[in-house]
């Protein structure tokens, strides 16, 4: 039964990773949609509001990937001192699976912590855009 647990701790923050990219995904979808749609049928009435919002598309690209690698950056940063931390104070730990599948944790996690930048954005855009729509 351990190892079933175990098991399912190691798979825990992965499914919690996919579950959030699917999010994004969803959301993206409708955020282009959106934005397709609006530059299409507005952009003659109102090309100022167009490339307003093209040149928010461009900064706001630039913005999600500084904001994820950052904060990507600093979770990998978190989660290394906590391993190697570990691993120096138990030095049997280097032949340890739990040493493995705490590494496999701790990369998920430092994915699902980039993605929380890019899943913000895209959320804010569908609501921003929604109200826009209407």
């Amino acid at each position: 039964m351990a190892a079933r647990s175990s098991s399912a701790s190691l798979l825990a923050p992965w499914t919690h990773l996919v579950v959030d990219m699917a999010a994004v995904c969803a959301a993206s979808h409708e955020v282009v949609s959106r934005r397709f749609w609006m530059l299409g049928t507005q952009s003659q009435k109102h090309p100022a509001a167009s490339m307003r919002e093209i040149k928010r598309m461009g900064s706001e690209k630039v913005e999600a990937a500084y904001a994820s690698a950052s904060a990507m950056g600093f979770a990998a940063l978190a989660a290394g001192m906590k391993f190697f931390t570990s691993l120096a104070l138990s030095p049997a730990a280097w032949r340890s699976t739990r040493s493995a599948a705490g590494l496999a944790r701790a990369s998920a996690t430092v994915l699902r912590t980039g993605m929380r930048p890019v899943s913000k954005r895209v959320r804010a855009n569908a609501v921003r855009l929604r109200r826009k729509s209407r």
